[in-house]
C-alpha cells in the first residue's frame, strides 16, 4: 500500500472496508534478489532517501506528480515512491491526508503480502496511531496484499471522499470504503508523523 509498504516504510496504502476478493500473486523468484521479509531502518543511519525531481507529470494525465523518493537499506534498493494529486501540490498534516492522491510504490526485492501488513502494524505503532479497529484492519491486509516479486508495484488511489482503491501492476485487486484506517496506511508515507521524514519530504515537495 491503504491511501501512505519496506525497509523502514512499508512499505503501505480501511476498516469500515468493503472488500472484494485479493488476486493472488505468481511465486516465481528465479535469478531474483529476494527477502522475506522488510529491512528495518527507522533511523537515518540505517537508511538512506535517494533525493530525486519533485516536478513532472503521470502517464495518464489525470495526475500531476508531487515527488518520488527512492529507499535504500543497508545493501537493498527497497523501492521507489511516487506522489500524485490532481495539481501536483500536496500538504503534509499530522493529523487527516489531502485527497484525492495516487501513491505509487515500485519494488526492487521480493516480498510477501504478509510481511508488508506486519510493517504497516509495526510503522503504526511507532507512530502511536491506536484505534480499536486497527487489528481487524492489519488482518485484511494479511489477505488482500499480494505476494510481490522484484519490479512488482503497489498503488493506491484515493477519491476526494477518501475511498481508496488497490492496484497491483497496475490492476484493481481491492477498494476500502474511507475510515482512518486508510489514513493511517497513507500516513506511514505522507504525514508529519511518519517515521522516514527525509522520505516524506522528498515525496510531499517539501525538499529541495
Amino acid at each position: 500500500m491503504i491511501t501512505s509498504l519496506r525497509s523502514s516504510h512499508l512499505v503501505a496504502f480501511a476498516t469500515a472496508v468493503s472488500l472484494f476478493t485479493a488476486l493472488p500473486a505468481s511465486g516465481n523468484q528465479i535469478d531474483k534478489q529476494s527477502r522475506n521479509d522488510i529491512p528495518d531502518a527507522a533511523s537515518a543511519n540505517n537508511a538512506e532517501i535517494m533525493t530525486v525531481t519533485s516536478t513532472g507529470s503521470s502517464t495518464n494525465g489525470q495526475w500531476q506528480k508531487v515527488g518520488e523518493a527512492q529507499l535504500k537499506v543497508l545493501f537493498w534498493d527497497v523501492y521507489l515512491a511516487k506522489l500524485f494529486t490532481p495539481d501536483g501540490d500536496f500538504e503534509s498534516a499530522s493529523a487527516g491526508i489531502e485527497h484525492p492522491l495516487r501513491l505509487h510504490l515500485t519494488y526492487f526485492l521480493d516480498i510477501e503480502g504478509e510481511k508488508l501488513a506486519e510493517e504497516t502494524e509495526k510503522q503504526w505503532r511507532k507512530m502511536d496511531f491506536e484505534h480499536p479497529e486497527n487489528a481487524d484492519f492489519i488482518e485484511k491486509l494479511s489477505a488482500v496484499f499480494p505476494d510481490l516479486e522484484e519490479q512488482d508495484s503497489l498503488a493506491i488511489e484515493t477519491s476526494s471522499k477518501g475511498e481508496a482503491r488497490l492496484f497491483h501492476n497496475q490492476e484493481l485487486i481491492y477498494e476500502f470504503a474511507p475510515s482512518v484506517q486508510v489514513d493511517q496506511f497513507l500516513a506511514i508515507w505522507l504525514s508529519d508523523r511518519s517515521t522516514r521524514p527525509k522520505l516524506m519530504k522528498q515525496l510531499t515537495g517539501q525538499a529541495q
